[in-house]
């Protein structure tokens, strides 16, 4: 009886089977004279090259117009003549916008208690010391009236354009519309006073000299629109 060892076929080096194929060797890809895509960046790994922001050519008519400029402020020769020596306010020996805003609070002050001619004189205080301040201005313009500078002509016209100017860098200020109005109104110029007058009642319930003239603007046009309704049914008749 043969040897069972004797049955094991001979080995073969063929019949194993084939070791797997080696890894490819890597190759990094050779960087071109231009930049690559942005989707060869990403693909290799690498982080892309900053580029800066190229600035746009300045034009100069892309800027924004500039603000309208403040008329030019000039003071009255009559601001201390009318006042005695004691009677001229003193303010504290203070510079620049402290003193102009020191010397425009006191003026109001003055203004309320009905001293015209001090108030005056710390507001053109004010205004030289800053005369592109609106609110500075507007309340010198008006003291002008209050003391009987409004006259046809220039000198109305004048401060007419101060008002309006401050009305328009100040829009929000009811201070400055009642100033405006109030001139309009003694101007003769209705129409445009109500504007104001209208502009301050809607933002101020308070103010009651704005509300009464709104009221009075409202009657005395349903007043005339009833009477040319009544003339003109009489002509149809």
């Amino acid at each position: 009886m043969p040897d069972p060892k004797s049955l094991k076929p001979p080995f073969r080096a063929s019949s194993l089977p084939s070791p797997r194929p080696s890894n490819p060797a890597f190759r990094a890809p050779s960087s071109p004279t231009s930049n690559p895509p942005t989707s060869s960046v990403l693909r290799s790994g690498s982080s892309p090259a900053f580029r800066a922001p190229v600035t746009p050519p300045f034009r100069p008519s892309s800027l924004p117009s500039p603000r309208q400029s403040s008329p030019a402020f000039r003071p009255t020769s009559q601001s201390r003549s009318n006042l005695p020596a004691a009677s001229a306010p003193t303010l504290p020996d203070l510079t620049g916008a402290a003193t102009a805003a020191t010397s425009f609070e006191a003026a109001r002050i003055q203004l309320r208690r009905g001293a015209l001619d001090e108030a005056f004189v710390l507001a053109e205080r004010a205004c030289s010391a800053e005369p592109d301040q609106p609110q500075y201005r507007a309340l010198h313009a008006w003291l002008r009236v209050q003391r009987g500078d409004l006259k046809p002509g220039p000198v109305a016209d004048e401060i007419l354009k101060t008002l309006t100017w401050a009305a328009r860098q100040r829009r929000t200020d009811l201070e400055i519309r009642m100033y405006r109005g109030r001139v309009l109104q003694r101007l003769g110029r209705h129409d445009e006073a109500i504007r104001d007058f209208s502009v301050v009642a809607s933002m101020d319930e308070k103010n009651l000299e704005a509300i009464r003239e709104v009221r009075l603007h409202r009657a005395r046009e349903e007043s005339r629109a009833a009477t040319s309704g009544m003339f003109a049914k009489l002509i149809k008749t």
